[in-house]
């Protein structure tokens, strides 16, 4: 699919429920790694035998972002990918500007995925994720916590930016497969 030697890294930003997941698998099926920002965090509550409801993971995750810097996860992931000398790289769960300035400076081309509350809150609801379950009370706060940073590690209004471009994924399914494939578009030569 690509040419010989030619990279290609990619950075999805959004908040919960907007589509970033659903533009990884379609990145993954291309040959794509994906690899999460979030996994860093997943990774410690799983050794420190923590719950990985969201507010946990929000809550280390701002605590190893006091101890380390907001850019930690951004650095730790971007290591693992040069560790593994990947291609074709598709970076998730970039949360906080810091973390898309520094991978938009090691050459991440960065996407935005914009999508209402109401219909984020009806697709986590319908794919029960295990930081899904939730009520609409719940979900606003989160959400709203994350969109504008009220929660020191993540502030996703302002990582926006740093986007090369911008999808609003509002409409079908269909919809947003189709400005999928017009944005792999640009990377194929």
């Amino acid at each position: 699919m690509n040419q010989e030697n030619q990279t290609h890294y990619i950075g999805f930003i959004g908040p919960i429920g907007s589509g970033k997941s659903t533009a990884c698998d379609f990145f993954k099926q291309k040959g794509y790694e994906v690899v999460s920002l979030s996994d860093v965090i997943r990774e410690y509550v799983r050794e420190h035998d923590l719950s990985d409801d969201r507010d946990t993971l929000t809550h280390y995750s701002n605590t190893l972002k006091e101890q380390y810097g907001v850019t930690y996860f951004a650095e730790k992931t971007y290591a693992h990918v040069m560790k593994g000398q990947y291609n074709d790289v598709v970076f998730d769960s970039i949360r906080h500007p810091d973390e898309a300035a520094f991978l938009k400076k090691k050459g991440v081309f960065l996407v935005g995925i914009r999508a209402n509350q109401g219909k984020r809150f009806n697709r986590i609801s319908k794919r029960k994720h295990g930081t899904d379950f939730v009520d609409l009370s719940t979900f606003v706060d989160q959400d709203n916590n994350e969109l504008n940073g009220i929660n020191i590690g993540q502030n996703v209004e302002e990582c926006y930016t740093y986007c090369d471009v911008c999808i609003t994924n509002d409409r079908s399914l269909d919809h947003f497969m189709e400005a999928l494939n017009t944005l792999i578009g640009t990377f194929v030569s």
